[in-house]
């Protein structure tokens, strides 16, 4: 389980990350948004910033306008697409692109490294490095309003194997939340009690953002839906994609499930 938790696809880890066919690579939201991002800065050489160090108001609109990630807000007609701080995703993008080393921030300008041409031309290269750039390197609690600890991110290769495991049937995000709070309590323990509602909601709905309503969706890895008439309460399936994108060691993974969770043999299958 160290391994799951801290090197989640090492060699001697249970979880691998296998080449997608070109067709698949072009159905993960945030990878095609970043790649976007990166491919406008390389046909125009650089990307100046605003005063504030942000993406222009026109980039910003070009990519939104794009559709590869939706704000509900925006589809709404709530707000108005204009800054790259009023749009988590595209925010997200460009901290990504920064972060995997494809770009390069300098002088108030984002510009193409040496490699960048080379990265953006092979699908696989690229996605390792925007996928490793979100599990390892991005800070999850980033705009989520939720209290800064490690829900979501610490194990999200568990959550992995729960979804592949599970996700063939629609089922409750709170599902998931339990049997990841069961491997790992101390997560939920160290969120301080709210002025309203209780430490339990905020943990599972701090997992429930990180975990599904960010991380699997932005990747395609997901399929998640609000539950009518029900407040902040989601179901999700996982799509083919992640099965194509994740495989797992069938030995020792049902019986890390079933000892983390101290579940009956039954309730295991």
């Amino acid at each position: 389980m160290r391994v799951i938790l801290y090197d989640t696809f090492c060699e001697r880890s249970p979880l691998h990350l296998e080449k997608l066919e070109a067709p698949d690579y072009r159905r993960i939201p945030m990878f095609n948004q970043v790649r976007y991002l990166a491919e406008s800065i390389i046909k125009s050489g650089e990307l100046k910033l605003t005063a504030r160090g942000y993406l222009p108001p026109k980039i910003v609109e070009e990519i939104y306008a794009q559709g590869f990630l939706k704000e509900e807000l925006i589809e709404l007609g709530i707000s108005k697409v204009f800054r790259e701080w009023d749009l988590e995703t595209i925010a997200l993008a460009r901290i990504l692109l920064e972060v995997s080393g494809i770009i390069k921030k300098r002088h108030g300008k984002l510009s193409p490294t040496k490699a960048s041409e080379k990265i953006l031309a092979d699908d696989h290269a690229c996605f390792l490095r925007i996928f490793t750039a979100y599990t390892e390197k991005f800070y999850w609690p980033y705009l989520d309003g939720y209290p800064e600890n490690d829900i979501g991110k610490l194990g999200y290769g568990f959550t992995l194997i729960l979804l592949k495991k599970y996700g063939n049937k629609t089922r409750s995000c709170e599902f998931y939340a339990d049997r990841y709070f069961r491997a790992f309590p101390r997560l939920k323990d160290m969120v301080p009690e709210p002025v309203i509602g209780s430490a339990k909601d905020t943990a599972y709905k701090t997992y429930i953002t990180r975990s599904f309503q960010r991380f699997l969706t932005f990747f395609g890895l997901a399929e998640v839906k609000e539950i009518k008439q029900r407040f902040y309460e989601f179901e999700v399936s996982k799509t083919d994609l992640l099965d194509k994108l994740i495989s797992c060691d069938p030995p020792g993974i049902a019986g890390m499930l079933q000892d983390l969770q101290n579940l009956p043999p039954g309730e295991v299958n």
